[in-house]
């Protein structure tokens, strides 16, 4: 495995209830040489939020989105842009993966998605660090699952530090990508 490689789009709630599987997701990204993106990273500069995220899946190669709680309407629509983005351009290398907790539910919700199998979590961070393992990079769960770990063991002292009441702020999840740069390159998982 070799360092940071293409960028991916992270679609995910933004909700108290989501903190340690958007954890166990940057950590799995990372270990996987990826970088991951959110609309967090870019602040809002009277331009809208919806600018922003069309720039930032359109520059990703490949989005991951996690419907399990869809109470954001924003999220379905976020996963539509990502899907037209792969099909208007034929042959291209964009990619989207779906989570989900139960099997299921997103063809009943969604029917157009039949034929897309997500990711089912169960809403465990560890369900999804393996399941996401198997789409991107095959690679044994373990040293990941330390990772993951270590982030959250971090992730309180974090927000104390931004004096930020969630993991969903620009800082704090800028710090988590870094820890988990730092941890995936000293377990091995990437070079320098």
């Amino acid at each position: 495995m070799t360092g940071i490689g293409g960028s991916v789009f992270l679609n995910v709630p933004y909700d108290p209830g989501y903190e340690s599987k958007f954890v166990a997701l940057i950590s799995t990204v990372v270990a996987a040489g990826l970088t991951p993106r959110c609309a967090l990273e870019i602040p809002e500069r009277g331009e809208g939020q919806l600018k922003r995220v069309l720039e930032m899946i359109r520059d990703c190669p490949l989005s991951i989105h996690d419907l399990s709680r869809r109470h954001r309407p924003n999220m379905p629509f976020e996963l539509g842009v990502a899907v037209a983005f792969k099909f208007a351009q034929p042959g291209g290398d964009r990619g989207f993966i779906l989570l989900d907790a139960r099997a299921g539910r997103l063809v009943r919700e969604f029917s157009d998605l039949r034929g897309i199998d997500p990711i089912i979590h169960g809403n465990g961070p560890l369900m999804l660090i393996g399941g996401l393992l198997e789409r991107l990079d095959g690679m044994h769960p373990g040293k990941v699952e330390r990772m993951y770990r270590e982030l959250l063991r971090v992730l309180p002292a974090l927000k104390k530090s931004h004096r930020a009441p969630h993991v969903f702020q620009r800082k704090v999840f800028q710090e988590l990508v870094s820890g988990a740069l730092e941890l995936a390159t000293g377990a091995g998982l990437l070079t320098a």
